[in-house]
């Protein structure tokens, strides 16, 4: 008996092969034989999930995992080629290549990824990995998985409430009624309707204290608000404690609202130590 391999050959032709038997002086036999090249059938299949699904620009969970797995020989390591699609770019996350090897002896390999906080306002994202063609295994099911980064929340409030993209950032007022769209967002009036907006309200002043009330939205974990004084607009702020060498004032807060308020009503109390004829408040949120 005899092997001959093949190698070149085009899928789906058919190819006629001459065989001739000889006794080293006279032939002996011959036929003649023809075949149609098929492709081989890989003995592994591949298939690609998506283990950790969610994450975001912020808070603890920032990460996404894919596991790409096989079933087959194991023998031998396996490279998987994959492709990456969907609305979140190369910039939202890192970690991820053109391929991932499955190791010898392993049936699975995982593909963990870190997202990548950012400055846009640019809403829920998706991040989709398929499994590219190879001639090393057959593409099984699932060929393709999902998974969903979540924007910074506050980026995601102006990407829903104003149109306009250019007009997305923290310190832009996104509604040109004169309030940063960072401050309506901790205030919880909208950002792109000039009608809704929260305000300071000074409801009762003496001597050595007075009282501001504003608003405040609940579930506002990436953003703080701290009330500021000075006694000019043009010099320096403070905050609660701090003095500017001719007076102090001392800022305590109580939520004065009903249970479940949101926004939340909060009222400060502001006691003066030492001389000033104004003092000025206003609202910081960073």
């Amino acid at each position: 008996s005899a092997q001959v391999d093949w190698t070149g050959l085009t899928t789906n032709t058919e190819y006629e092969w001459y065989a001739s038997v000889s006794d080293g002086v006279t032939p002996v036999g011959s036929s003649v034989r023809s075949f149609t090249a098929v492709a081989a059938v890989p003995g592994t299949t591949v298939t690609i999930t998506a283990t950790d699904a969610t994450a975001g620009e912020y808070g603890d969970d920032q990460a996404l995992a894919f596991t790409i797995a096989r079933t087959g020989p194991t023998t031998a390591e396996l490279s998987v080629p994959l492709v990456a699609s969907g609305t979140a770019s190369p910039a939202d996350y890192t970690g991820f290549s053109g391929s991932v090897t499955i190791p010898a002896n392993e049936t699975s390999v995982v593909l963990p990824l870190t997202v990548v906080a950012d400055n846009e306002a640019e809403g829920e994202e998706t991040l989709t990995l398929t499994l590219a063609s190879s001639g090393d295994f057959t593409t099984g099911s699932p060929a393709s998985a999902s998974a969903v980064i979540a924007d910074r929340p506050a980026q995601g409030y102006y990407h829903q409430n104003i149109t306009n993209p250019d007009l997305r950032k923290p310190a832009d007022d996104g509604d040109a009624d004169g309030v940063a769209n960072v401050i309506e967002y901790f205030m919880g009036s909208l950002p792109g309707d000039g009608t809704s907006r929260g305000t300071l309200e000074i409801p009762a002043t003496d001597g050595t204290s007075f009282k501001v009330r504003y608003p405040r939205a609940l579930n506002r974990p990436d953003v703080q608000g701290t009330l500021e004084w000075s006694t000019t607009l043009e010099g320096n702020w403070h905050t609660s404690g701090q003095t500017d060498g001719a007076v102090t004032v001392t800022i305590t807060e109580a939520v004065v609202s009903g249970p479940g308020a949101d926004p939340e009503t909060v009222e400060a109390t502001a006691t003066l130590t030492g001389s000033a004829t104004k003092v000025f408040v206003r609202l910081r949120a960073e």
